[in-house]
């Protein structure tokens, strides 16, 4: 069975009949390389309609398909039942995820009859195939194919096309219009708003006079896509001509209300109108910490002047204006906003958290489809069971069978994670958006290099009271392949399914080469063997696949996250100075310590010499975070080196 897919775009709906018109496939060439050619196809409605491709579930039916030069129009129905629950759930679901756009595809399932390889894409061209069924799909591959509508044809298809159907229209009204650039929770003025609405209408009207002038200039008619789209983009033009009047509108009720306001937050209070607020500045992830750091090195690590200075030169980034009056003063409990300053600090440590998360292994888990670690606090007594018991039938007066049950205790203490990084004052000085992203990515950099390296390397064997060792550690070494890919992955899960593991809570994570070459391995068929994975990461049979530069190199791991611990407060301490002299080198007590014991060379101390930033100008920034993690049983990894016998081809 071979599968095609085709983007949905929801126009209209009613929740009375279910019906869906759209394209289920078009000619031209997918995401893969793949072209399905729709005069090829042979097929004998009713088709039936699936939910994700899954036999099991079917949802309706394909009542209508008609092939075009544009692809297969299709019509097809969602059913409705009352009963039994889980059938009537199932079709709820399927239509109130296509009605809302959560799921935005369809997907043709089909058996290939005449064949042959497009050169220039290394893809296939299906030039005759037997299309067997149809599927509303979550991810789509061939952009160009859209559902063009999802109306109500209770009373009578034809009506569309007479009173009926202008009736119809004018009963559902104007779909809401999503305006540019706009995200969810934006604090925009009136103003704003207004040039918002022009902007997304101008670029509506460019859109429609486009498409017109490319239908003149063919000396044709729009097609029923094109028609659809236009009428579209016309609805959604007066949609936006309206709403400019209203807000029009109310501008000038605003202005006319409005009064002045001479003593600021006591009588602002007090005024009835609508008041304008300017919207915050919008900061790339982690630039808030890094002006933060910035602020207290230029001013010397003295908290009062670092206020001055940022306001000065952040005028408008009130966050770190207060977080900076937090330090100050002592808060008391007559103080309501003492409270929300260390919320704020709160909030900037985060945001460089969110910076650095989906730079590293650890954070990639809860991301997405990727299942969590298990998280515990730090010092906390946690007991976890390495075997579990068994249960058994017995028989009527016989001995019930007993298992003992293996615990082990774990308590996750500190470990401290530290970079630090240095700039001089005239980098300070002149401080600006390449400056704050210099001192972010430096601290970034540093943190998420020794992360990672610790986390799954398989050499930590971690150093009491320093750091925790490695996921992998005790392995001892990567289990020999045999060459092939798809045997090799599923003998990683003999042990895990053996102990019982969570297998939901599965992941593979390897290094940017073994997923480069898992991308291109084909078969007989010239098939892709692994067609969701790519350099970047992707899934295996639905496991998700982390891809990291610090995996050892030819590893291929399978972790299962709920048997692993985490501990990780989340928070990055900052602090800064002037004072300070450095060695300059990557591992400073491994050099002091193996020139106490008379190892280290002369060069060796003359390279690690102390810098001092007071003497060359410049401020020492350092970012500290606290995490530590452990297994929870030593079958929560397993992992194969995928360059032995030849590598896996």
């Amino acid at each position: 069975m071979q599968k095609a897919y085709s983007k949905l775009q929801i126009k209209s709906f009613e929740d009375e009949s279910r019906t869906i018109r759209g394209i289920a496939t078009t000619p031209s060439t997918d995401r893969y390389g793949d072209s399905v050619i729709p005069g090829g196809a042979k097929f004998a409605l009713p088709i039936p309609l699936l939910w994700q491709h899954d036999s099991s579930k079917p949802i309706g039916h394909v009542t209508a398909a008609k092939i075009t030069d544009e692809g297969i129009e299709i019509e097809a129905k969602i059913m409705q039942v009352a009963a039994p629950n889980g059938l009537a759930a199932r079709l709820d679901e399927a239509w109130e995820s296509v009605k809302s756009g959560l799921v935005r595809g369809l997907s043709i399932g089909f058996k290939p009859i005449k064949y042959e390889l497009i050169k220039e894409t290394g893809g296939i061209e299906f030039q005759e195939w037997d299309f067997y069924e149809l599927s509303v799909v979550t991810i789509p591959a061939n952009a160009e194919a859209s559902i063009t509508a999802i109306k109500n044809f209770a009373a009578q298809q034809s009506a569309a096309l007479g009173a009926a159907g202008e009736k119809t229209k004018a009963a559902l009204g104007l779909l809401p219009v999503k305006l540019q650039t706009v995200k969810k929770g934006s604090n925009m003025n009136i103003q704003e708003i207004i040039k918002r609405l022009e902007d997304t209408k101008s670029a509506k009207v460019a859109e429609r006079d486009a498409l017109q002038e490319a239908v003149a200039k063919e000396g044709r008619t729009k097609s029923a896509q094109e028609r659809e789209n236009f009428d579209t983009l016309s609805d959604e033009i007066k949609a936006l001509d309206l709403e400019l009047k209203d807000m029009r509108q109310l501008e000038q009720q605003n202005i006319a209300k409005a009064a002045p306001v001479e003593a600021g937050a006591a009588q602002a209070k007090d005024y009835a109108g609508i008041a304008v607020q300017k919207a915050p500045e919008k900061l790339e992830k982690g630039i808030a910490f890094a002006r933060f750091a910035g602020v207290i090195g230029a001013a010397k690590g003295d908290l009062h002047t670092a206020k001055s200075i940022a306001e000065h030169r952040f005028p408008e980034d009130k966050r770190l204006h207060h977080v900076m009056k937090a330090a100050v003063a002592a808060g008391t409990t007559q103080d309501p906003a003492f409270a929300g300053r260390l919320v704020e600090y709160q909030q900037i440590s985060t945001d460089f958290i969110e910076f650095l998360r989906p730079k590293t292994i650890i954070g990639q888990f809860g991301v997405g489809s990727v299942p969590a670690l298990r998280s515990i606090p730090f010092n906390v007594t946690i007991k976890g069971q390495n075997v579990g018991g068994t249960a058994g039938w017995v028989g009527e007066g016989k001995h019930k069978p007993l298992t003992a049950q293996g615990f082990t205790t774990v308590n996750l203490g500190f470990f401290k994670l530290a970079a630090i990084t240095a700039a001089s004052d005239e980098l300070l000085r002149f401080s600006n958006p390449s400056a704050e992203r210099l001192i972010r990515d430096d601290l970034a950099a540093a943190v998420i290099s020794e992360m990672d390296s610790a986390f799954i390397a398989i050499a930590n064997a971690g150093v009491t009271n320093v750091k925790p060792a490695s996921i992998t550690n005790s392995l001892t070494a990567y289990t020999t392949g045999t060459g092939d890919p798809e045997a090799d992955i599923a003998a990683l899960w003999t042990a895990a399914v053996s102990a019982n593991a969570d297998l939901s809570s599965a992941v593979y994570v390897t290094t940017p080469a073994v997923a480069m070459k898992l991308a291109g391995l084909k078969s007989a068929a010239d098939n892709r063997r692994f067609p969701d994975v790519t350099v970047l990461g992707g899934t295996i049979n639905g496991v998700p696949l982390i891809v990291s530069s610090k995996v050892d190199a030819g590893a291929f791991i399978l972790a299962f996250a709920s048997d692993i611990f985490l501990a990780d407060d989340g928070v990055v301490t900052i602090d800064a100075s002037r004072e300070a002299s450095l060695i300059m080198d990557s591992d400073p007590q491994a050099l002091k310590d193996a020139a106490n014991g008379g190892s280290a060379t002369l060069a060796d101390l003359k390279a690690a010499q102390y810098v001092s930033m007071f003497q060359t100008n410049q401020i020492a920034f350092r970012a500290e975070r606290y995490v530590n993690w452990s297994k929870r049983r030593a079958t929560a990894v397993a992992g194969v080196n995928s360059t032995s016998a030849g590598g896996w081809k």
